[in-house]
């Protein structure tokens, strides 16, 4: 009888851990707007499916503090990086150009924009 009732204690945890991490890891949207910087171009309208399947799902690609392993959702980008560079950590717009830009050069053979208006339609 006890290890009915262990087995069913053990079998309640794990079902309860696994709903709370896929509420946590909840599906990440197909489209973002980055619109944080949009004073002097228009916003970015991100396809960002289709860039995590170019990463291969590696989100810290692009969310390069996130620790997938906590559970937690990625911080968007402007958590950190805001309008002026703060300390070492750059603009939103430093980060993105600098994060982005050397992506898409490396991409160029792929299809990867490198103009602004590529992005800033």
């Amino acid at each position: 009888m006890k290890s009915k009732i262990v087995k069913l204690v053990l079998l309640l945890a794990t079902g309860g851990t696994l709903a709370l991490f896929s509420h946590a890891l909840a599906a990440p949207p197909d489209q973002i707007v980055l619109d944080a910087y949009k004073k002097a171009k228009p916003a970015v309208k991100l396809d960002h499916k289709k860039h995590a399947e170019i990463v291969n799902n590696n989100c810290i690609e692009c969310h390069h503090k996130w620790d997938k392993a906590s559970g937690k959702e990625p911080q968007k980008c402007g958590d950190c990086h805001k309008a002026k560079k703060e300390g070492n950590t750059p603009s939103i717009k430093s980060a993105f150009h600098k994060n982005c830009k050397d992506c898409h050069k490396k991409n160029k053979a792929k299809g990867a924009p490198t103009s602004c208006k590529g992005c800033h339609k």
